[in-house]
């Protein structure tokens, strides 16, 4: 299984003219194990159907399932500087496209 390492969650637009609240949710992080890509690349992931923080696993539209290595030290320095908790991005737990943009929970 791919693994990615110093991961955050991201959009992604794919038309630059689009509000930024009409991307997708993606992954971004360096993958491995990944025969797509070179070792240590830089992706971005398709659309994330399923981010479970606690199992350390993501599956994306493309049905990638991905094994989650530890965080971006910055992604999760403002998570933490923004009261959120790690556990707060799953999927599962409905988090608006606009709260991973930058807005604080207050």
């Amino acid at each position: 299984m791919p693994i990615l390492k110093e991961w955050s969650l991201g959009v992604r637009n794919l038309n630059p003219y689009s509000a930024p609240e009409t991307g997708i949710r993606c992954l971004r992080g360096k993958v491995y194990d990944d025969d797509r890509f070179e070792e240590g690349k830089r992706i971005y992931t398709s659309e994330i159907k399923t981010l479970n923080t606690q199992e350390k696993l993501a599956v994306t539209n493309s049905k990638t399932v991905y094994v989650l290595d530890e965080p971006d030290p910055e992604w999760l320095d403002w998570i933490n500087k923004n009261g959120y908790n790690l556990i707060d991005f799953d999927i599962e737990n409905g988090m608006g496209l606009g709260d991973i943009n930058g807005s604080s929970k207050d």
